[in-house]
């Protein structure tokens, strides 16, 4: 099983103006094999988008494979929390 800190640094929108910052998580839920994970993440984004400040919870579902000595991602997917 791969040793997993997940923070995201996505830069979003044209003018850079836009950006969403994740927090580091725990997993909630994993599985794993020698060469496959399934992991999921409890994360809290807060986002600057068109100058104005946002945030929403969810979780972050990521299938890893591992190819030679890395792992990598293979599909991920985001939830939002229910009401926010």
């Amino acid at each position: 099983m791969p040793a997993l800190v997940c923070c995201v640094a996505a830069e979003l929108g044209r003018d850079g103006d836009d950006q969403v910052h994740g927090h580091e998580a725990t997993p909630v839920f994993s599985d794993a094999t020698p060469s496959r994970a399934y992991i999921v993440l409890a994360m809290h984004l807060s986002m600057n988008v068109k100058r104005k400040a946002a945030s929403q919870s969810g979780r972050w579902a990521l299938v890893m494979r591992k190819s030679g000595s890395a792992w990598q991602v293979t599909s991920a997917a985001w939830a939002q929390n229910a009401g926010g």
